[in-house]
């Protein structure tokens, strides 16, 4: 009778909240890959830069980058909209959207991105020319900074 024995190979089954979160776990493995990417030199630098890579390198300072990312993206679909509005449909409540509030909130995310960009060079000096993520920021940056001044 096999209701006495244990059998090596049943599987356990799996709680329904684990089965459910197994879709996230590719996306829960690259943030957590992201964060941890790169980690504060504290070892290696002293004084203010080894504050400023703690600061910069910290979980706080990628969340809020991120959060700050994710608002410039939305901004950018809506951004999409009110410029068809303002090009196709002459709104002009639209155009005075986009050289008015819009224009100020790129200046705003400009400014956080280069300031972030400001304390890794600081930071980790020559060590950027050599990261490819803060190439990559670094060329973002300035196509931002070009676009808005009109360059």
């Amino acid at each position: 009778s096999h209701l006495g024995q244990s059998s090596g190979n049943q599987q356990k089954k799996e709680p329904r909240a684990l089965r459910s979160a197994e879709p996230l776990a590719p996306m829960a493995n690259l943030v957590s890959r992201m964060v941890q990417k790169r980690q504060p030199r504290t070892d290696k630098y002293t004084g203010s830069r080894k504050q400023a890579d703690e600061f910069v390198e910290g979980l706080h300072m990628k969340l809020f980058i991120g959060i700050v990312i994710l608002l410039n993206a939305l901004q950018v679909v809506y951004e999409s909209n009110v410029g068809a509005e303002c090009t196709y449909e002459n709104n002009q409540d639209a155009c005075d959207q986009e050289t008015g509030f819009l224009k100020s909130l790129n200046y705003g995310y400009l400014s956080i991105y280069a300031f972030e960009m400001f304390l890794r060079i600081y930071a980790h000096r020559c060590e950027c020319l050599t990261n490819r993520w803060d190439i990559f920021d670094a060329i973002i940056i300035m196509a931002g900074l070009a676009a808005e001044l009109r360059w």
